[in-house]
């Protein structure tokens, strides 16, 4: 997702097969006035008889999970907004030119909401400036190290299922005025994307998505999650039991080297674990393990408390921000340096910070009006719901090429009294 691959995709091909090919856009139909993409793909095998759409989306993982299949649609409906904008400010550019700018512009976006707005709540905002994964600047950062390999870390993908504590398995759905109206099983929506343009479903999800809280973190899976993930297709399972299992698959070291590594207390013995989890998790892992050296990853950062001012526990944060701060530093391109020919300008960068998940899910989201500032927070004091035409917006005139009206000055002098071209 880093990369928006699920909107682009993740090669020339897919690449390919998402786009327009005119005024930058990707192909899209409109459906009560917002951009779709368009239908065709045989990946929804949960759609019912008379849920007809699927995105023929670069990526098959848009039609996959509810979540990643909104965030999904904003961002695509996002990039058709910015090519729009680019195409009517500079009348010059090529299709290639406005599509390029719009994808930068878009995966500019998303970075910023996801290191500067969710994640100072998921890892606590200070933990993140301390360790140089944030900074409190509004122009370029410059700390790219082209020792650094852009990979992604095994312990990271594994540990990240950590979310699946969080999410809660009844989805409720919304009137804009803020009455439920609906709740269902989340996970009936998996793989089911013909089901949110009918009977307003849509609408009334994308409101609980700044409305209802996530589950509890108290260490447990809500069983609709834990069991059947993938929705009708899946009648019994352990989601926790299969994370488990993939982090021996992948050979992962036991929870306490993490602990080491981060800098952390080790527990020598159970009771030490009582410094940090519950004591009924402890209690449990006595049982299991024959030596603390023995726990798994999965099974230590699920118990943890959470860390000071963020939502999971010191292992997970501290692997998380690890990685979190590989991508920024070995990414060259990385939208806050300005060491590549195609870096943002000060200004540039100034007005994309403006941005967040409010703004995007008032213009892209159906039927938002109202909104709290910081969507990753329940509405309440100091974050009050708020119109969305009072959020900040961008200034679209720093992306304005001068040269086009030097170019359509030209072509309009070469216009004889009635409006002719003139051939030389």
């Amino acid at each position: 997702m880093l990369d928006l691959s699920i909107v682009y995709g993740n090669n020339a091909m897919a690449a390919a097969r998402g786009r327009q090919y005119e005024g930058g856009r990707l192909r899209a139909d409109i459906l009560k006035g917002k951009d779709w993409p368009p239908s065709g793909s045989a990946f929804c095998i949960n759609n019912e008889a008379n849920e007809t759409r699927c995105h023929d989306a670069p990526t098959n993982g848009a039609n996959s999970l509810l979540g990643i299949n909104m965030l999904f649609l904003w961002l695509y409906r996002n990039h058709n907004s910015i090519a729009r904008r680019l195409q009517t400010l500079n009348r010059c550019w090529d299709d290639d030119r406005i599509f390029f700018t719009a994808k930068e512009i878009n995966i500019a976006m998303y970075l910023q909401i996801l290191y500067y707005e969710l994640m100072p709540v998921v890892l606590g905002k200070e933990f993140l400036l301390n360790n140089k994964v944030i900074f409190d600047v509004l122009g370029h950062v410059n700390d790219y190290d082209d020792r650094l390999m852009p990979t992604v870390s095994l312990e990271y993908i594994i540990g990240t299922r950590w979310f699946h504590t969080i999410q809660e398995g009844r989805l409720r759905l919304y009137t804009k005025e803020g009455k439920i109206y609906d709740e269902q099983p989340i996970v009936d929506l998996t793989l089911r994307t013909g089901a949110l343009p009918i009977n307003n479903t849509l609408e009334g999800v994308t409101q609980g998505a700044f409305r209802q809280p996530c589950a509890d973190t108290d260490n447990l899976v809500d069983p609709d999650i834990g069991e059947r993930i993938l929705g009708r297709l899946q009648f019994a399972s352990d989601v926790v039991s299969s994370d488990i299992m993939k982090g021996r698959d992948l050979g992962l070291p036991p929870y306490n080297d993490y602990r080491r590594l981060c800098g952390l207390p080790v527990a020598k013995k159970f009771k030490d674990l009582l410094r940090w989890m519950r004591s009924e998790q402890v209690e449990a892992m006595s049982l299991q393990y024959e030596s603390t050296e023995d726990i798994d990853l999965m099974a230590g950062i699920i118990a943890e408390w959470p860390a000071k001012d963020a939502v999971v526990g010191p292992t997970l944060r501290c692997i998380m921000a690890t990685q979190m701060k590989r991508w920024r530093r070995a990414d060259r391109f990385w939208y806050e340096n300005d060491i590549h020919p195609g870096a943002l300008t000060q200004d540039q960068l100034v007005e994309i910070r403006k941005i967040s998940m409010a703004k995007i899910m008032c213009d892209h989201g159906d039927q938002v009006e109202d909104i709290q500032p910081n969507v990753f927070i329940l509405p309440g004091y100091g974050n009050e719901l708020t119109k969305c035409s009072s959020l900040p917006t961008l200034d679209w005139q720093l992306w304005k090429d001068q040269s086009c009206d030097k170019t359509y000055k030209k072509q309009d002098s070469d216009l004889d009294e009635y409006g002719n071209v003139y051939i030389y």
